[in-house]
């Protein structure tokens, strides 16, 4: 039987191996900035390896260590030399390098609360030298607010490559009593071989944080200059961007 930590490693992979949307951001972050650099939540290694193959040193970090085993296992002999792994927690790591650039794609830090968001920040910027980048990739409180699930409704369809069986994911949405931060059940249903279905289920809590918010904790924390994007293509920002990119420097 696997855990849920490979459950989830798993699935995530499968179902978003073709993404690559915010790949070329990510890029032109990386090229503007330098290396060496830090992705955030790196998972199976989709972002960290395609800025690899384009010749940047750069760190992973991520706490489940399923999700790193499969990074680690698609790091080739060209780019091995310049990716480092490392399983951590976001806000208390601790990496002997200093990074030019910090990104963290797909709500990653959207997963953590006020404090813990805080914590996160303190410790990436002690991974800093003088101007050091956060970049992250966050939902726009706005439209996440407007767009309630209905559990019956098919959000995504796609094969796991390992097993051949289809997956199709759902999801159950509310908002939490403040009204800045919404919990989702993520509902993957697994078609076997055999006609029978099973349901794998992993819950998260997403906090949508206003541009104000996100500004005034990045100047506590020591950073300066935020910058605010509506999409991966550095578009403005306003409350029809179904993304939020912000970008930071260190004071």
């Amino acid at each position: 039987m696997t855990s849920a930590n490979e459950d989830f490693a798993r699935l995530y992979d499968a179902q978003y191996a073709e993404f690559s949307e915010d790949i070329p951001m990510w890029l032109a972050l990386a090229r503007r900035h330098g290396s060496p650099m830090i992705e955030l939540g790196c998972g199976t290694g989709r972002v960290l390896i395609s800025l690899a193959r384009a010749g940047h040193e750069i760190h992973g970090l991520d706490a489940n260590p399923a999700m790193l085993a499969r990074a680690a296992s698609r790091l080739d002999r060209n780019i091995a030399n310049r990716v480092s792994l490392h399983d951590g927690d976001l806000r208390s790591f601790s990496i002997p390098k200093r990074f030019r650039l910090a990104l963290a794609p797909l709500n990653v830090l959207a997963e953590l609360n006020d404090a813990h968001f805080a914590q996160s920040l303190t410790t990436i910027k002690q991974h800093f030298g003088s101007g050091g980048v956060l970049a992250m990739d966050l939902p726009n409180p706005v439209q996440s607010m407007l767009d309630p699930t209905d559990e019956d409704e098919p959000l995504d369809c796609f094969v796991d490559p390992e097993s051949g069986n289809p997956i199709q994911v759902s999801a159950q949405q509310r908002m939490l009593p403040d009204s800045e931060a919404v919990a989702v059940l993520w509902n993957y249903d697994e078609l076997l071989p055999d006609g029978l279905v099973t349901r794998h289920k992993f819950e998260a809590t997403y906090h949508l944080r206003s541009p104000e918010t996100l500004k005034r904790l990045l100047t506590k924390a020591g950073y300066a200059d935020v910058s605010l994007y509506g999409d991966y293509e550095f578009g403005t920002f306003g409350e029809s961007s179904k993304r939020m990119i912000v970008v930071a420097t260190v004071a």
